[in-house]
């Protein structure tokens, strides 16, 4: 449990409004206020919250042929709906593309066996009736390593590619 001391109860900052009161009971107060407020103590509870990314989604480099993973954690009250973008379309799961999941808050997306096409710029998006949150990173596919003409391999780095 949380514990604030708040010398006039009646003036609680704007993000307080969304607590709820357990119980209040005055404490010795350590001055005298002018209005003759007494200290308070306050014993709260966060009901509701906005969204927020505790660990939003990262930059991620992968090489063509392999799956790419975005990752985040939300955090929110009510729990917020999250929804999945590429530029500014939103990612449909269960194309064969995309595969969407969350477990405990931690929300990822799987873009399956990239190629060049699907770099660019990939964004989470969370919402609940507090408000919104968004956070984005950007898939960058390189290009597999190709063999030299001897039988050894090499990455070609000019190969590696960004679309935004």
């Amino acid at each position: 449990m949380s514990h604030l001391t708040q010398t006039t109860s009646t003036h609680l900052p704007p993000l307080w409004k969304s607590l709820k009161l357990l119980h209040q009971h005055p404490t010795t107060p350590r001055s005298a206020h002018p209005t003759g407020n007494e200290d308070v103590k306050i014993d709260f509870q966060v009901t509701e919250m906005p969204p927020r990314f505790a660990v939003p989604i990262t930059d991620i480099k992968v090489t063509e042929g392999l799956d790419a993973v975005f990752e985040c954690v939300v955090t929110g009250t009510p729990v917020p709906v999250v929804q999945w973008f590429r530029g500014d379309t939103c990612v449909t799961p269960g194309t064969g593309k995309y595969v969407v999941s969350e477990k405990e808050g931690l929300h990822s997306l799987k873009v399956q066996t990239v190629g060049p096409s699907d770099g660019g710029w990939y964004r989470c998006q969370a919402t609940n009736k507090l408000g919104e949150a968004m956070c984005k990173g950007s898939l960058v596919v390189t290009a597999q390593q190709e063999t030299n003409g001897k039988g050894e391999r090499e990455h070609n780095s000019e190969k590696s590619m960004m679309l935004l």
